[in-house]
């Protein structure tokens, strides 16, 4: 990892952004490390360390330093929702113009599509909102918008590490 990009990583992590977070909004390459890991609590025990308030604080603090992408997620549920309430009424219209009184219950539908179009219109704006409080939040975390590394020293390290490995 080059020092430059945890520097500033670490410059912009607050105590609620884990510095994995804070290492993904600088960099893309991820590489893994498999350590022996020994819980003693757990081992002595057969129990975690963790309480269910601890795990769900841990959550709850990996979800507020990431970008979530569930609420896009929202936001197309939102829209399939509406497509579908606006199919149905299209359904709902020409079945009524061909055969008339073709639906027993009176206004059923109605109340269907309507509940369909406003609720997936109130999923979407709401997943909009969301998705916005969300870059807010991870701009006051210190998340840059841009992050520029200097490259220009690539070309003396790696002629220096070859001189070592020779």
């Amino acid at each position: 990892m080059r020092g430059s990009i945890a520097r500033s990583a670490s410059r912009v992590c607050g105590h609620e952004t884990y510095f994995d977070i804070a290492l993904s909004w600088y960099s893309r390459r991820v590489g893994t490390s498999i350590l022996p890991i020994k819980d003693r609590r757990f081992i002595e025990g057969k129990k975690s360390g963790y309480s269910l308030r601890k795990l769900m604080s841990h959550a709850r603090r990996l979800i507020m330093s990431s970008r979530v992408k569930a609420l896009r997620i929202g936001g197309y549920l939102g829209l399939a929702a509406m497509f579908f309430g606006f199919t149905f009424a299209a359904y709902v219209a020409v079945r009524e113009f061909f055969h008339p009184g073709a639906f027993m219950a009176r206004g059923w539908s109605s109340l269907i599509i309507s509940n369909m179009v406003f609720s997936g219109m109130i999923l979407f704006l709401i997943s909009a909102a969301l998705e916005y409080l969300s870059i807010l939040v991870l701009r006051a975390q210190g998340k840059p918008t841009f992050f520029v590394i200097d490259r220009s020293d690539d070309v003396v390290i790696a002629s220096y590490l070859r001189e070592l490995a020779a």
